[in-house]
């Protein structure tokens, strides 16, 4: 495995060499800053990954794991209170030439935890893979544990009195096809 000592934010695929690059990344506070306002969440403690990028077991394919590890707030959806989420998540991304693409999603499993993407230009842009693995781990509706929705909500039927929605046919769907 090669390592690269320095800290760079876009790595150059068109002479990745066959053991994979690793190395780690940091994101300044003007870069945590521009993470709040792009995720829509409240402050952003740190944000940092640790990476491994080389070539993919499918043919033209570019393999970036992530660890992903931040401090997060956000606001809980039912008592606005504010509420914070550790994250320590790592993840896999395919990048893949446009005409692979299509082909490699229609075969993978939706159980796969990787994601695929459209290989484009000759380097991969570390931060923006960041900010994107990020914004897939984020709670979209965080809640905190003890939030109780108000009575009015509760007696619309919408909601069960133990706070879980209550079966809907898209529901019930999804569990059939589940199984």
């Amino acid at each position: 495995m090669s390592s690269v000592k320095s800290r760079p934010t876009f790595i150059s695929i068109e002479n990745l060499p066959d053991t994979p690059l690793q190395g780690t990344l940091v994101l300044d506070a003007g870069q945590l800053q521009h993470v709040v306002e792009r995720l829509d969440i409240t402050a952003l403690r740190d944000l940092s990954c640790a990476w491994e990028i080389g070539h993919a077991e499918i043919k033209g394919g570019i393999e970036a794991h992530l660890t992903v590890q931040a401090t997060i707030e956000q606001h809980c959806i039912i008592s606005l209170q504010p509420m914070h989420q550790q994250i320590n998540e790592t993840l896999t991304t395919i990048f893949l030439p446009p005409a692979r693409l299509a082909e490699v999603e229609a075969e993978a499993s939706l159980d796969d935890q990787m994601v695929f993407e459209e290989l484009t230009g000759d380097s991969i842009d570390l931060v923006e893979l960041l900010i994107q693995s990020l914004a897939l781990v984020v709670a979209p509706f965080p809640r905190l544990p003890d939030a109780a929705l108000p009575l009015e909500l509760q007696q619309t039927g919408i909601i069960q009195q133990d706070n879980t929605p209550r079966k809907t046919p898209f529901k019930e769907l999804a569990d059939v096809l589940k199984k």
